[in-house]
């Protein structure tokens, strides 16, 4: 007996097994069960994994009780995925090969980086988190991820604004710079400006099904409150923006299209902006008299680069191998006067981590990656309403990716967010594809 991948191709049923054969009550029981165990972990995944929090609200946050937590939880996940039926099965095609190329290399350069323990563990945190992002795939429809990802979303979001009210002195930053913008929870205003962000585009995704407005209307505004609060405006705006994507994707196969490359003209737009950083050693973008550091984002970018030279060009520092190195981490504190260990370009974070050879991985991942999920949509086995919210996802996180770290982030759930819709790319089709796709499937995503 033939099954499809039920929870994409028919997102409106319920969940049943890609193949296989009927089960006992009993196993189906401990399967449901198990499922459950997975969305209350994946809640609390999200929840403590957004961003660090404040130390002033939470005085262990700054000893990676995160970290640990949200490690545990993968873990958790990972044996509990082992328990309820498919929703997809994995195939071995190109788009799969180079995913694993490419975060297979990433988790190997600790090799060649400073031997850190922040690297060993960053690289040990990256294998969990993505063996737990694959489980979570297959063993969990989308839309049911998608709603833990809002319960979890809604929890640290709620408690900020709460906080604000409450707590002021430890969740809203005074100062000339910020003008009592928020925090909230998290030690940082970026933090809570994009998990506010994210939580706007998945409540209008949500909303769309017409199940449950009211409650996702108070989501939303819950959500837009931080984002107006926090001063992110770049992040609000890149959420609208994906949100009207997300419904313009619905209704026109141009800009289902259109999205569908977006990433690789965000990736070949990344990557001349680092060629222009290291052609002219300029620390600045100049915009025709005025001269844009994006809050002295640039000078870190301009200091990188500076130092990717020798064996570093061709396969990178390694995991954390840049800023867990003691001879540039103080350097530039000394030229500036505060350092970060963060690039705040993810694409910057690929080329210095990875080199250019995981920049090529990068990009091919994507490009396979792109055209298979085209491919699964033409023959129907991903619905259009499914095709839409990963495609504007993966757009919404590579124009965040411009002023933040995401790429290659190993406990943020923001990073795992990417790895799930590679997971769900890599699908194969049911093992006798129905005869009425006729065309549609004249382009395979092809075997290696």
């Amino acid at each position: 007996m033939v099954h499809r991948a039920a929870s994409y191709l028919h997102p409106a049923g319920p969940a049943r097994p890609v193949a296989g054969f009927a089960l006992s009550g009993e196993a189906r029981r401990a399967g449901d069960a198990a499922l459950s165990l997975i969305k209350a972990l994946t809640v609390v995944i999200v929840a403590v994994s957004l961003g660090t929090f404040s130390d002033q609200l939470i005085p262990l946050a700054s000893d990676n009780l995160q970290q640990y937590l949200s490690t545990g939880a993968w873990l958790a996940v990972i044996f509990a995925s082992l328990f309820p039926q498919r929703v997809l099965r994995i195939a071995p095609w190109n788009d799969t090969i180079v995913t694993m190329a490419f975060l297979g290399f990433a988790m190997t350069s600790v090799v060649w980086s400073n031997y850190s323990s922040a690297s060993l563990l960053k690289g040990l945190a990256l294998a969990v988190t993505t063996f737990g992002a694959y489980r979570l795939a297959v063993s969990t429809p989308l839309d049911d991820i998608i709603d833990c990802v809002i319960a979890g979303l809604l929890v640290p979001l709620a408690a900020s604004l709460v906080l604000v009210f409450l707590r002021p002195d430890a969740s809203v930053i005074q100062g000339w710079m910020y003008h009592g913008q928020w925090t909230g929870i998290f030690a940082s205003k970026q933090s809570l400006g994009f998990a506010g962000a994210f939580l706007m585009f998945f409540a209008a995704y949500r909303a769309a099904i017409r199940k449950g407005r009211l409650f996702l209307l108070a989501a939303f505004a819950l959500a837009s409150a931080c984002v107006i609060g926090s001063g992110s405006r770049g992040g609000g705006t890149i959420a609208l923006a994906a949100i009207a994507s997300l419904y313009l994707s619905r209704r026109f196969a141009g800009v289902r299209k259109t999205l569908a490359l977006m990433p690789l003209v965000l990736i070949a737009a990344a990557n001349g902006l680092i060629v222009y950083f290291a052609l002219s050693r300029s620390a600045f973008i100049p915009w025709f008299d005025a001269q844009i550091d994006l809050s002295e984002r640039t000078l870190i970018w301009q200091y990188s680069l500076d130092h990717f030279r020798g064996n570093a060009v061709l396969i990178g520092f390694g995991l954390n191998g840049f800023w867990s190195n003691p001879a540039f981490y103080d350097a530039f504190l000394r030229q500036h006067g505060w350092v970060l260990d963060n690039f705040h370009n993810g694409y910057l974070a690929i080329l210095m981590e990875t080199g250019t050879v995981g920049m090529a991985l990068f990009t091919l991942m994507y490009f396979f990656s792109m055209r298979k999920l085209q491919w699964l949509a033409a023959n129907r086995l991903l619905s259009r309403r499914h095709y839409g919210v990963l495609v504007c996802l993966i757009n919404l996180l590579f124009l965040i990716n411009f002023t933040e770290t995401v790429f290659l982030r190993s406990t943020n759930f923001t990073a795992t967010l990417l790895i799930i819709p590679l997971f769900i790319c890599c699908q194969a089709p049911p093992p006798q594809q129905p005869a009425r796709l006729g065309r549609a499937s004249h382009d395979p995503p092809g075997r290696s």
